[in-house]
């Protein structure tokens, strides 16, 4: 408990995770850019259908995987090259390492999505002049699919043994995906990132098991690479 704590803690202040927050607004706004007119003058459901829609939107995935695993995705491959997972392995196992390192990895990518997203849905409201929620299972699948993004960014780093692979995998394994399913899996839409984030045509539950299966796969993985490694 005092090394998840600890973890926690680190989250905390890892300012890559307040970089991915800030980008993440930013992007955002961006998106709304083309239609202030609606947020300043349209109707509550227009406004709330807006915010509904650059939230969902496919844009998206342009960066989306990316700062998801900006915070800590190469935070593992890291530790085991410059041999730091050593000592913390020593004082608390490997199965209690692993756990603690994949806990604070999904910490960081939530966070930050969770953080950008309640950042920009406030400045949304402040400018629209009322307030608009976010609907629940759009941020749901948001943070399940930056869940999953971090995992995979962990995995990349861990296979290919480079750090920049951590922010490069997820991001060619979404457009790859999507691409796959656009193009040639028509009856498939479960496995197009895009889906994911939309929700369009897909059950929560579908994503929810998704999540836990990448979960158990990065686990074992994770693990088998930490003990071949120290």
């Amino acid at each position: 408990m005092r090394g998840m704590a600890w973890e926690c803690r680190r989250v905390l202040k890892n300012r890559w995770v307040y970089l991915a927050v800030a980008v993440t607004v930013g992007i955002l706004w961006f998106q709304v850019s083309g239609e202030l007119d609606i947020l300043r003058f349209g109707e509550e459901e227009a406004k709330r259908e807006l915010l509904k829609t650059v939230l969902c939107a496919q844009e998206n995935l342009l960066f989306l995987p990316l700062l998801c695993c900006l915070p800590g995705a190469s935070g593992i491959y890291q530790e085991l090259r410059t041999g730091a997972a050593r000592y913390k392995i020593f004082r608390c196992g490997y199965r209690a390492y692993v756990t603690k390192k994949l806990l604070a990895l999904l910490l960081s990518a939530v966070l930050s999505q969770w953080l950008g997203a309640a950042l920009f849905q406030g400045t949304f409201s402040l400018a629209g002049g009322l307030w608009i929620p976010i609907p629940g299972h759009v941020l749901l699948r948001r943070m399940i699919a930056a869940g999953i993004f971090a995992m995979a960014g962990n995995v990349g780093a861990l296979l290919t043994k480079d750090t920049v692979s951590a922010y490069v995998f997820p991001v060619v394994l979404a457009f790859s995906l999507s691409m796959l399913q656009t193009r040639f899996f028509f009856s498939l839409p479960c496995i197009n990132p895009a889906v994911w984030i939309s929700g369009e045509g897909q059950n929560l539950s579908f994503l929810t098991v998704l999540f836990g299966c990448t979960g158990i796969l990065t686990a074992v993985f994770t693990d088998y690479e930490v003990k071949r490694y120290v």
